[in-house]
């Protein structure tokens, strides 16, 4: 019992500092992924914990925090259908082309790109979501960076994650 509260008080401890870096880890070259499976595996071998559930949990935070993020936009787009920003159309289209966005993400994971070329990959990408927002007409207001608009993470604003 004893060993399960430390084992959870250091996973929980890293989990939080570590946390960026889990949620970030999309955006990793290959050898930067493989940084990160190291580091599960000095975890687990330092407290002698099974490397297996030091990556399950690591994977259950990510799977949380997406939950919550994926609440959000639902909750920021119901809001702006009822006050009148977005049509319902406009809403579905939104969360739609953000689960789009994220199996593309996801399929990205293992790329081997330069900073450079994952740059103009994101350049592209915005172009690209600005006149699929044009041509949709949904507000420029929902394609800004950032959960709440302030320039934090990803995706259209109004919490749409791209």
């Amino acid at each position: 019992m004893k060993k399960q509260l430390v084992t959870a008080g250091i996973i929980s401890a890293i989990g939080l500092t570590g946390a960026a870096g889990v949620s970030t880890a999309s955006a990793m070259t290959g050898a930067q992924k493989g940084n990160r499976d190291q580091t599960t595996t000095q975890l687990a071998e330092r407290f002698k914990l099974d490397e297996n559930e030091v990556k399950s949990f690591f994977e259950e935070q990510q799977a949380g925090r997406q939950a919550d993020r994926e609440k959000q936009q639902a909750e920021r787009l119901a809001s702006a259908v009822k006050d009148g920003t977005l049509t319902q159309e406009q809403a579905d289209l939104i969360t739609k082309k953000t689960a789009e966005n994220r199996a593309e993400h996801e399929a990205d994971r293992n790329s081997d790109a330069t900073r450079e070329e994952r740059q103009a990959e994101r350049t592209e990408h915005q172009a690209e979501m600005k006149a699929w927002a044009a041509e949709n007409g949904i507000p420029d207001s929902f394609m800004g960076q950032g959960p709440a608009n302030g320039g934090q993470g990803h995706g259209p604003r109004g919490g749409a994650n791209s």
